[in-house]
């Protein structure tokens, strides 16, 4: 939404973060609100609700552009709000939050603290999924097993088994993805990342889990995991059974995401000085101050929840196999990374790391 009301050199640091012109992300975020079912067809089918919003502080020097509003209703379904920016703001904002993410995120702003006099404009994404597994846990597969951190310590986790018959494979090293025992061969230990899916109900969903090679860090393996590898694990998985183990786990997350954009090479969009958002308004010059991001999750025995909130605040400034095979085995009882898929399209709708045993990280 909000590099719709960019322009210049601004607009093209923020599409080549995006990966994707402007104009075209619209249509494909559009398709796919369209096509996500926000009420399950069937009892315990997954439901996704993807909400957004944009503030505008009731003020005479603020004039958005009709048409910067008009793209982000008819692109992404946008409420407008022309509010006050006092403390009833921040309650009316945390209010809509808590409504996009069914209650799993109450709160974005802090209601005991006046908003910044400068922000003028937030823009705000709400997505809330919630899926019952295809094929449950029952008790007797959950046990009480240890979970090694990336320090050596352990903590105790109720790991949970499945026999999954997706399983996923590639060379960091190279960019090769297995799809069968003899591209599998060929990839070292050192470079092998491993992994495997679990359906929710219905199949539109999946849970994608990923094992690091043994001995490097998640952070490593994030570094050298390219989204051409991760698209091409995703669109062409290894129909082979997968004894994969689980742990369920809960978190909630919070950040910053202005330092992570600016290292990728978005660095106008926050310097009060260069920043062109003219197409969002001329009646001022805006810049981004902060792009806060919340999520949490929740993973056990008879599925999923998970919801993010992502707020971007401007501020006025200057500017299957055919004989039977031996089941791969996927223990997720160290870091790893995860993933919550649209299988009609491979889009990776949450994409986290689980690094504790008890609080989960980013």
């Amino acid at each position: 939404m909000t590099a719709n009301g960019a322009e210049g050199a601004t607009k093209e640091q923020m599409e080549s973060v995006l990966g994707i012109e402007t104009d075209a992300l619209n249509e494909y975020l559009a398709a796919l609100r369209l096509d996500s079912p926000s009420e399950p067809e069937q009892e315990g089918d997954p439901a996704l609700r993807l909400s957004n919003s944009i503030w505008l502080r009731d003020t005479p020097e603020l004039d958005v552009e009709q048409s910067f509003l008009d793209a982000a209703s008819a692109w992404y379904a946008a409420s407008v709000f022309s509010a006050p920016f006092d403390s009833s703001t921040a309650h009316d904002i945390n209010e809509w939050v808590g409504y996009g993410t069914d209650g799993m995120i109450d709160r974005l702003l802090d209601e005991d603290k006046p908003l910044p006099e400068d922000a003028m404009l937030y823009l705000i994404n709400a997505l809330a999924f919630e899926g019952a597994w295809q094929d449950p846990y029952s008790d007797a597969f959950v046990e009480t097993a240890p979970f090694t951190c990336e320090d050596g310590s352990q903590q105790r986790v109720d790991l949970m088994y499945s026999y999954e018959d997706t399983y996923l494979e590639a060379d960091l090293a190279n960019g090769t993805v297995a799809t069968d025992g003899q591209a599998s061969a060929a990839i070292p230990d050192a470079s092998r990342i491993t992994g495997f899916m679990k359906r929710y109900q219905g199949g539109t969903y999946a849970f994608a889990a990923l094992l690091p090679p043994e001995g490097t860090t998640v952070a490593d393996t994030v570094s050298r995991l390219s989204g051409e590898v991760l698209a091409s694990m995703l669109e062409q998985p290894w129909s082979t059974p997968v004894d994969a183990y689980l742990p369920a786990f809960s978190y909630d997350y919070s950040t910053d995401l202005a330092e992570s954009l600016k290292s990728l090479g978005m660095t106008d969009a926050f310097d009060r000085y260069v920043a062109d958002f003219s197409g969002m308004t001329e009646s001022m010059p805006l810049h981004i101050s902060k792009v806060l991001h919340k999520t949490h999750i929740d993973v056990d025995r008879k599925g999923t929840r998970a919801a993010a909130i992502t707020s971007v605040q401007m501020e006025a400034g200057a500017s299957a196999p055919g004989e039977p095979v031996e089941p791969k085995t996927v223990r997720l009882d160290r870091p790893f990374i995860y993933l919550i898929v649209d299988t009609r399209t491979n889009t990776p709708l949450f994409i986290g790391t689980y690094l504790h045993g008890d609080e989960g990280a980013a």
